[in-house]
């Protein structure tokens, strides 16, 4: 401890005005003990919902109670914590992100599959999805599925990959060996989402409140089953998604649902939207 009380007085000023956090207060010693510290001294301590965390239960509830405001991007799974802290809450709703344009093949498809990459580095406290062999598992669900899907089909999907620069990037390497006839593409959710009809999402993060905005219909692969998800509120939602045929936990079911949708994708999307487990996941999330 006092090691590290060292290594902060020789690391950073003794006064610093305000201290922003969207992990780190969760799970670093070292800045948690840095928050304390400079907290006692009359920092400011400014906590704010990480995007990755939209559908996650996090054990937060310590970052509401010492922070001095709280940004997030709406009540979703800390339902129970905003109620208590509301007066320090400041709810900024979900906005845009830039997005990277790429050169994609000028070609309309009938629908877009995200895929998730993992960290090489990480403390397992959010995610189950943390170890190679767990995201090989994950990956080969999603091969599973594909499998069951049509190949006349599945040349109309095409594959996002997401790619970080501290992540393990095998997905796209991977599902291309398996699937040579799919278009695939890395970091450009955004793009492939406005030529798409359809999003598949195989995770829980932020690219589905991105197509969810653009009014695309998209249904839920939950392709790690010891993936973690939303606060008690979400949950009853995820359970009405799944009586609706718009959340699944098993692949085969999935493809068949996949084929129904292929046949009528104008009537699918209208009935989606319209339906009230999907909009109460759009107020949920959306703030709408």
């Amino acid at each position: 401890f006092k090691y590290l009380q060292k290594e902060q007085k020789r690391l950073f000023p003794n006064k610093i005005k305000k201290i922003t956090s969207a992990i780190s207060l969760i799970g670093d010693d070292f800045f948690k003990i840095l928050n304390a510290e400079k907290k006692l001294i009359g920092s400011k301590i400014n906590f704010v919902q990480h995007g990755g965390s939209m559908h996650i239960d996090l054990p937060i509830t310590h970052c509401w109670q010492v922070s001095d405001l709280v940004s997030t991007w709406g009540k979703a799974n800390w339902m129970m914590e905003y109620n208590k802290y509301k007066k320090k809450v400041k709810v900024i709703g979900y906005k845009k992100g830039k997005q990277t344009s790429k050169k994609i093949k000028d070609k309309d498809y009938f629908a877009f599959l995200s895929v998730n990459t993992i960290s090489c580095s990480v403390v397992k406290i959010a995610k189950i999805m943390t170890t190679q062999e767990e995201y090989n598992l994950y990956l080969q669900n999603i091969i599973n599925f594909l499998n069951l899907v049509p190949k006349e089909i599945r040349k109309k999907i095409v594959i996002g990959v997401k790619e970080e620069p501290y992540g393990v990037n095998t997905a796209k390497k991977i599902l291309k060996l398996k699937f040579p006839e799919m278009d695939s593409y890395i970091n450009c959710g955004g793009q492939l989402a406005k030529i798409s009809g359809l999003h598949i999402s195989t995770y829980f993060g932020t690219m589905e409140l991105e197509t969810l905005e653009k009014k695309i219909p998209t249904i839920f692969l939950e392709a790690d089953p010891r993936c973690l998800h939303h606060g008690p509120t979400g949950k009853n939602i995820v359970s009405k998604l799944k009586t609706n045929g718009y959340y699944f936990t098993n692949p085969y079911k999935a493809a068949k649902s996949l084929l129904k949708i292929h046949e009528n994708t104008k009537k699918f999307k209208l009935d989606f939207f319209k339906n009230a487990s999907v909009k109460k996941l759009i107020k949920l999330y959306l703030n709408k």
